[in-house]
């Protein structure tokens, strides 16, 4: 796992604000689809899928420990930006990528799914 937590400091810490307010949301037109990722972080449950209560809690363990973010330039309408960050917990080359866009009031999940070529 790649970590810098000095890394959009300000970013991060109202992502995590957010986060733990629950001023979270999913966007429809997006690749947003925990429930086809396996949740690595449930060893009672082993190849069961993210939930979309877990893949936020993911995400708030990821901001908390540093994982590093990057600032990507959004290729839609609204051209705004959004952060991502990329997980390989097994160093297999498949990792999962998580695209979310900070606004003003919401949190907004774009994409949670395997990494693709």
């Amino acid at each position: 796992m790649v970590t810098n937590s000095n890394n959009y400091p300000k970013v991060r810490t109202k992502m995590l604000q957010m986060i733990e307010q629950g001023q979270v949301a999913t966007s429809y037109s997006s690749k947003w689809n925990p429930n086809s990722v396996t949740d690595i972080m449930d060893s009672d449950r082993p190849n069961s899928p993210f939930t979309e209560s877990t893949c936020w809690t993911f995400i708030e363990n990821l901001l908390s420990d540093g994982h590093e973010l990057q600032k990507v330039k959004m290729r839609n309408i609204n051209k705004g930006v959004a952060y991502e960050l990329i997980v390989d917990p097994d160093r297999t080359g498949q990792g999962i990528y998580i695209k979310l866009q900070l606004g003003s009031d919401w949190l907004t999940g774009l994409s949670f799914h395997y990494e693709v070529d």
